[in-house]
This record gives C-alpha cells, sequence and structure tokens, in this order.
C-alpha cells in the first residue's frame, strides 16, 4: 500500500484485497497503513470479508481507501513556502 498509495490522485480510490481472512494480512495492515505517513492523506471507507463456510469460495477480504481531496497543511508549513517564495503576508487571529 505505501508504493501504490503515491498513484492514486486526490479524490481517487484504492482497493486493498487479499484471499486470506487472517487480521494480521488484513485489517491490521490497513490500520498499519492509514497510521502511516503514506496513509495520513487517505479515510477508510468500508471493507467486506468473505468467508468460505458461508459463500463456499475460498475466503477473501476486501478494504476501500479513498485520498482525501485536499492536503491540509499546518500554519508553519504554509507560513514556510510563502518565506521561501518571497511571498509576505500577515495574518490576523
Amino acid at each position: 500500500m505505501q508504493q501504490y498509495s503515491k498513484m492514486v490522485k486526490p479524490g481517487g480510490k484504492m482497493v486493498y484485497a487479499t484471499c486470506s481472512i487472517l487480521p494480521s494480512e488484513n485489517q491490521d495492515q490497513v490500520n498499519t497503513f492509514l497510521t502511516s505517513e503514506a496513509g495520513k492523506d487517505f479515510t477508510f471507507v468500508s471493507d467486506k470479508k468473505v468467508l468460505a463456510h458461508i459463500s463456499g469460495f475460498d475466503g477473501f477480504y476486501m478494504a476501500l481507501l479513498e485520498k482525501n481531496k485536499y492536503h491540509l497543511f499546518s500554519l508553519l508549513e504554509v507560513g514556510f513556502i510563502l518565506l521561501k517564495k518571497k511571498l509576505f503576508v500577515s495574518i490576523i487571529f
């Protein structure tokens, strides 16, 4: 997910899927990604687990993630960008 997430455009969707029902290969991986630097720009939408004893097929897991449309910069980041481009503004709170 770390690598493929770089290819998703803002507002785009990414599906993580495995042929496993183990949480360590599924939900845990999604949660680890979402708490990583690359995953901070994504939102969990939904997931589904297909169980063999119910479906008659192999076990399967899928999670849908959406890349946030806007990256929220902190005021410090915005200030640094403006200073670097030599654009000076004053912010009144």
